[in-house]
């Protein structure tokens, strides 16, 4: 099994045999805390930020009597929060009945959530000091947890990777893989597993459905004729506001671009025991992939619909558009200039919209190996479609600034 402790670990494989095992080898070792975990059996200590200390505190917590600390010195290191030093962790020690894990940076979303806090405050905090972060993280629990308040953690790679509320849903991510498989043989066997990528916020893998083009495309003869094919891309997280999502996309050459937001599950249950909730999850995930193929469709007649809407001043439209995704800047002014060399003022919302993935393109040629780069440009591309009014951006005349 490969070594994932670091916060910043990254995985990335063109074989769907290796991505199957990463899962397999990283779930055999995950613990779940859940229906008998409550807010009143966890506490924070902090993690003192001077590196040079780390031995002494390791043994420390290694010899005490009562409490078990079974992470690598490898994991605790990397939890510290010490930036004149190149360390920037959580800063946070976290006691789950018996046993003490470092948090993990994938967690602090989870925790501040629960705790009526924002990103903010820990991040101001732990620069302050950890151990006023621990205080205050505990007067949290002592407010929260007095009504009996539950919780559902995921220690994972040595460290808490997530944490949810007590209607969290647990779908193990073997269990989609295996799904997937399934209706893959079933529904289009000749469809091609392309490229998986992991780090501990997300995995997310994309499946070539090239070989059902006039299937699944057949209403939609300009996007063939612009040698547009389909795809689909799974993206799973415990840390998300979905657990389980199916990505609709297209491909143009070796691009593959999501092309709305896709059939998110949702990952609370109310009722029922932990293991209730995960069945009724994974049952609501298993109906999602009959939505594979139709959801393609519903999303490439919403790319048709754009051919009708006409946007005025479209340069600036463009930018304006793609700097509210949150895309490189230089890629974008890139393909903003292509695109005002084509259409130097008025264009179609299509037009802008091509832009956007002119953009996502210029990410993967510019940035081949950086792979949670890319995923993000591509998420915005996803986005585009739903969040963008190419016509309303048009008719803004303000002065614009990138």
């Amino acid at each position: 099994m490969m070594n994932f402790v670091l916060d910043d670990a990254e995985f990335c494989t063109k074989s769907l045999n290796e991505i199957a095992q990463f899962l397999k080898d990283r779930e055999n070792t995950a613990i779940w805390y859940t229906d008998d975990c409550g807010l009143a059996d966890i506490r924070f200590s902090p993690i003192d930020s001077e590196p040079l200390l780390a031995a002494g505190k390791l043994a420390s917590l290694r010899s005490a009597p009562a409490m078990k600390f079974s992470a690598s010195d490898e994991a605790y290191s990397d939890s510290i929060f010490a930036p004149s030093c190149g360390y920037f962790g959580s800063s946070q020690l976290l006691r789950v009945k018996e046993n003490i894990y470092p948090v993990g940076d994938s967690a602090i979303r989870g925790i501040t959530r629960k705790l009526g806090l924002y990103d903010v405050h820990w991040n101001r905090m732990r620069e302050f000091s950890p151990a006023k972060l621990s205080e205050n993280l505990n007067n949290a629990l002592d407010a929260f947890g007095n009504n009996g308040s539950k919780c559902t953690i995921l220690v994972e790679d040595e460290k808490v990777r997530a944490f949810n509320g007590p209607n969290y849903a647990i779908c193990p991510m073997t269990d989609v893989m295996d799904m997937m498989q399934a209706w893959i043989r079933r529904q289009c066997p000749d469809a091609k597993f392309v490229i998986a990528y992991a780090n501990h916020n997300i995995v997310k893998w994309t499946v070539d459905l090239s070989a059902y083009t006039k299937q699944i495309l057949k209403g939609f003869p300009e996007l063939i004729a612009n040698n547009f094919t389909p795809a689909f891309s799974m993206r799973l997280s415990h840390t998300g506001d979905s657990s389980v999502a199916i990505i609709p996309s297209l491909v143009a050459g070796n691009v593959y671009f999501p092309i709305s937001k896709g059939l998110n599950v949702e990952h609370t249950k109310r009722g029922g025991s932990a293991a209730e909730r995960s069945d009724a999850m994974k049952e609501a995930v298993q109906k999602s992939f009959d939505g594979i193929f139709p959801d393609i469709e519903k999303a490439a007649q919403e790319i048709e619909n754009l051919h009708k809407i006409t946007v005025e001043n479209s340069h600036t439209a463009v930018l304006r558009g793609m700097k509210s995704l949150g895309m490189p800047k230089a890629q974008c002014i890139e393909a903003a200039e292509l695109f005002a060399s084509i259409f130097p003022e008025k264009a179609t919302a299509y037009d802008c919209y091509m832009a956007v993935v002119d953009a996502y393109t210029f990410v993967t040629r510019d940035f081949p190996d950086d792979y949670r780069r890319q995923f993000a440009a591509a998420d915005a591309v996803g986005r585009a479609i739903v969040v963008i009014d190419w016509e309303k951006l048009g008719k803004d005349v303000s002065p614009f600034n990138w």
